[in-house]
């Protein structure tokens, strides 16, 4: 171990995933120090390369998406439908510490590459599974997205508009909370097993199953005429400004609320903030005060008052709101995002590149950059359930 700091640090992890939820899983291990090698198929590589949206600079040798994930890596080319170049990722693994893969379940061992298959080879292999409804549910089969997670979780039937009907989601909920951080839980989980037992582990993560603790608020809090995290108080609600902005109160203990009333010099509302049948005149009242003045006036006003008060971001204001503390780097082909967590003695190097396809081949097989082509493909490219296929 070098004293660089990186609890990570000597940690070796092959990474057979693509797309969002495994590779930011493997970026986060790479920001704390682990040396993550990315397989890729040699006709194309990660299907992010490619632009994904018709918005993308395609003149960009790889995407914004791809380089937004996959900072600090190493790249090396295999067509693990051959056998001669699935031998190559064999004697990579010999050494490794851990693997993610996000294949549909019974593809890996198809291929020969399943933890019984490996683990036979390297009994320390932390082995982790990212996969849309994990390997044994009656859906494990079944192709997915994003959006299909969140609404088997429960999750969707909680985002609702004020007509009662669910929403699309602007954000990938189950890829990066279900997929990517529960990744990041279970390799961690496996490697401190190994330290401890000095076997490996198999861990399966069920992007579904995953983002089912985000119903623990609805399942245990009251669910009476008014609820708070459904909009049922004003004082937990989100309100539109003269400018067509809107802004948030969370105030949802008596002290942040009366913090709040106080610095309105509106007093008489104190003792109103849980009377239920007192509500929709309660929200109206301070629909029409905030819609009275600019988000940047209500900024101002209580910006020093401690009720929960947070104005409503856009993704750029957001973006440049963490730059100073380094969690992004921008870039001339889009952003960077780094590992959110501060770690004592180590910082992350965010200014690292995404590897090009097949860029390290020749430093683990001997081979120029992208020497292994072949002719046969995978039995089937669309076979990651984690990656949504």
């Amino acid at each position: 171990m070098s004293d660089t700091g990186a609890p990570l640090d000597g940690v070796k992890i092959i990474d057979l995933t693509r797309l969002l939820p495994g590779p930011l899983c493997t970026q986060y291990l790479a920001d704390m120090g682990a040396e993550v090698i990315k397989v890729e198929h040699p006709e194309g590589g990660d299907y992010a390369r490619v632009a994904i949206e018709a918005s993308q600079d395609e003149s960009a040798e790889t995407s914004a998406f791809f380089q937004t994930v996959n900072r600090s890596k190493q790249s090396v080319t295999l067509d693990l439908g051959d056998s001669d170049q699935r031998a190559h990722l064999i004697d990579m693994i010999r050494d490794a510490d851990g693997l993610v893969e996000s294949f549909r379940p019974g593809v890996a061992a198809r291929l020969g590459i399943g933890y019984s298959e490996l683990s036979a080879i390297n009994p320390g292999l932390v082995y982790v599974s990212i996969t849309g409804y994990g390997q044994s549910s009656p859906l494990s089969s079944k192709a997915g997205h994003d959006l299909n997670y969140i609404a088997y979780a429960g999750v969707l039937d909680l985002l609702r508009d004020q007509a009662g009907e669910p929403v699309l989601p602007g954000i990938q909920i189950a890829d990066v909370f279900g997929g990517s951080l529960h990744g990041v839980v279970a390799m961690l989980t496996g490697l401190l097993s190994k330290q401890l037992t000095g076997r490996g582990r198999y861990l399966d993560v069920s992007m579904t199953d995953c983002c089912k603790p985000l119903n623990i608020g609805p399942l245990t809090m009251s669910q009476g005429p008014a609820s708070m995290l459904d909009g049922g108080f004003a004082c937990y609600q989100i309100y539109q400004t003269s400018d067509d902005r809107h802004l948030t109160l969370g105030a949802g203990e008596a002290k942040f609320w009366h913090n709040f009333c106080a610095a309105l010099e509106r007093h008489d509302l104190k003792p109103l903030q849980f009377v239920a049948d007192r509500q929709p005149w309660l929200k109206a009242e301070l629909t029409a005060l905030f819609k009275s003045h600019t988000l940047d006036h209500w900024c101002t006003r209580l910006a020093e008052t401690d009720c929960c008060f947070a104005p409503v971001l856009s993704v750029a204001e957001a973006m440049q709101e963490t730059l100073p503390e380094k969690s992004l780097v921008g870039l001339s082909t889009g952003l960077k995002i780094g590992l959110p967590v501060k770690i004592k003695g180590h910082t992350p190097d965010f200014d690292a590149p995404s590897p090009a396809l097949g860029e390290h081949n020749s430093r683990y097989f001997g081979l120029g950059d992208n020497q292994h082509q072949s002719d046969q493909g995978l039995p089937n490219r669309a076979v990651h359930s984690g990656d949504a296929t």
